[in-house]
């Protein structure tokens, strides 16, 4: 294995790699990238179709997101610019509320995400079903992220940070059990 450190520094924008892994790489694999990209993190790995190996894993934080940061962090990591069987995309921006499924109404939804997180001018408001939990998850994605995922990986399997971890709880095995995220 193999740790690379990056550190991308300009005037108008700033990149750190906390983290680069990269195992050795088996051709003719069908290889699965995840990427993760939040307000202040983008992240990526890149696994077999099964998951069980590792070939590369990448954490970087970001100060803020603008267009040149978006195209220095495809150009730094050629390995993601590749053909991939499958790409999953986790958004992990903090502009989320969840809403039982008897009362969702979407435009309900965006004005309580409005209300409890100011106006969210340039983002792009999603509702996820979380049928597991009978919930709703109602979240902003800024505009320029999702148009930048869509034009790299144009079939993107995407879902919101939360979503994915309220699917993997066993919603039926559990009483009296309260979740909480502290950020």
């Amino acid at each position: 294995m193999l740790f690379f450190p990056y550190y991308c520094t300009q005037s108008e924008y700033f990149l750190k790699e906390l983290f680069h892994i990269v195992s050795g790489q088996k051709e003719n694999v069908q290889q699965v990238l995840s990427l993760r990209l939040g307000e202040k993190h983008a992240s990526f790995v890149i696994t077999g179709k099964s998951g069980n190996e590792l070939y590369e894993l990448v954490y970087c934080s970001v100060e803020d997101w603008n267009e040149e940061l978006r195209i220095d962090f495809f150009s730094k990591y050629p390995s993601i610019q590749n053909s991939f069987y499958q790409v999953n995309v986790s958004y992990d921006f903090p502009q989320t509320i969840l809403t039982p499924l008897t009362v969702h109404n979407f435009g309900e939804s965006k004005l309580l995400l409005t209300t409890s997180h100011g106006i969210l001018s340039g983002s792009n408001i999603i509702s996820e079903l979380i049928p597991e939990w009978q919930l709703y998850n109602t979240y902003a994605v800024p505009e320029e992220i999702l148009n930048w995922v869509k034009e790299k990986y144009p079939s993107p399997k995407a879902m919101q940070q939360f979503s994915l971890a309220v699917k993997k709880i066993n919603s039926g095995s559990q009483e009296g059990v309260i979740l909480i995220d502290f950020r």
